[in-house]
């Protein structure tokens, strides 16, 4: 199994933290509205606006790490690494966040769907994970 060098490990561990920084907050700004409270003591009509400034955040940053995957990809003539399905993943569960806030629901349907479509994403990131684990140590088998 090839090792990561401290680039990718560093673009890896951005994107991994970017995208569970992004449930958490979300989760979180969330569970303090439905109680009443909101996140911060903003104004409720800030909330959004800072939630969605946030996501921008990360989705940029997210993008900036496929975009230096995908050229070290073509320059290096070699597939993607684990570190583009993260960076994937984690633009998917921002896309899928930004619609959430968009659609007017009751605050027990968005934390169920909330967390449904967080699980789905995070266990194809585990799944794209393993299942490159298992394509590197056949390859590796065979030479």
């Amino acid at each position: 199994m090839r090792i990561l060098s401290r680039p990718d490990l560093a673009r890896f561990a951005a994107s991994l933290i970017s995208g569970v920084y992004s449930s958490l907050m979300l989760g979180w700004c969330i569970l303090k509205i439905m109680h009443g409270v909101m996140p911060f003591g903003m104004e409720p009509v800030q909330v959004g606006p800072f939630i969605e400034k946030q996501f921008l955040v990360v989705f940029l940053l997210n993008l900036l790490i496929i975009s230096i995957e995908i050229f070290r990809s073509i320059k290096d003539d070699v597939s993607f690494p684990v570190i583009a399905y993260a960076s994937l993943v984690v633009l998917n569960l921002e896309m899928v966040y930004e619609a959430l806030l968009s659609e007017l629901t009751t605050g027990d349907v968005f934390i169920h769907v909330f967390f449904k479509y967080t699980a789905i994403l995070y266990c194809a990131l585990i799944s794209i994970g393993v299942i490159l684990m298992v394509l590197d140590k056949r390859n590796a088998d065979k030479n």
